[in-house]
């Protein structure tokens, strides 16, 4: 795909990174690299989507219907929700940029964990979209991109969001910070039932984000 000196060069030309990270879309969309897809053959893979200049990059689990038929992540009922948590943040989501750890849809929504040399392959294209947009902060919206991002196992997510954790992403000689939050599906589940606390907690972490990222520029 690209080195790591070719995506330090691409990062620092403006015109280098939009027409690498247009590639890389497009590339992503076709991937035929592993067989998380085989149930949903016919669609494209999701690729990351929004801005190649973005200080804060989000990071989701995987694709679910909505996503996979629309090709961009985050546009279902959950991603309603992160964008009405984006929208009180005082954040244009344009201005971000998000993906997932799988760009396509797994059987049943259900995060394939066994499938660890296909993770691996559908990750390469997200740390390829973070060696070309170097965020200053990056999101893991829920339990299994907190892991995977960080190679941790049995957390909690519930009580390590929201905490700023300084991540250094060795293949890409990348310093940035990243902060856990809670699953807007399950902020969903929980303002059904009448606690609104866990969507606050999602927009408190969006706006922490924020700070940090406005103090880098």
């Amino acid at each position: 795909m690209f080195t790591e000196e070719k995506l330090k060069e691409i990062s620092l030309n403006q015109e280098l990174k939009e027409k690498a990270l247009k590639w890389l879309q497009n590339k992503n969309k076709n991937c035929r690299g592993c067989d998380i897809k085989k149930d949903y053959q016919e669609h494209l893979a999701v690729p990351g989507h929004g801005s190649c200049n973005a200080g804060i990059f989000i990071v989701g689990e995987a694709p679910g219907n909505d996503e996979m038929l629309a090709g961009k992540p985050f546009v279902g009922r959950a991603g309603k929700k992160l964008d009405e948590a984006i929208e009180e943040t005082g954040l244009n989501r344009d201005e971000l940029y998000i993906h997932n750890i799988l760009s396509c849809r797994p059987l049943d929504n259900k995060f394939p964990h066994h499938k660890t040399k296909e993770i691996q392959i559908c990750r390469n294209w997200l740390t390829a979209e973070l060696g070309i947009i170097r965020p200053k902060v990056v999101i893991a919206v829920g339990k299994v991109p907190y892991e995977y991002l960080l190679g941790l196992k049995n957390t909690r997510i519930t009580n390590e969001r929201g905490v700023q954790i300084p991540w250094y992403i060795k293949e890409l000689d990348l310093k940035t910070i990243l902060i856990p939050t809670l699953h807007p599906s399950y902020c969903m589940r929980k303002v059904n039932m009448g606690d609104n606390h866990p969507y606050e907690c999602m927009v408190q972490d969006l706006a922490l984000a924020k700070k940090i990222n406005k103090e880098s520029i």
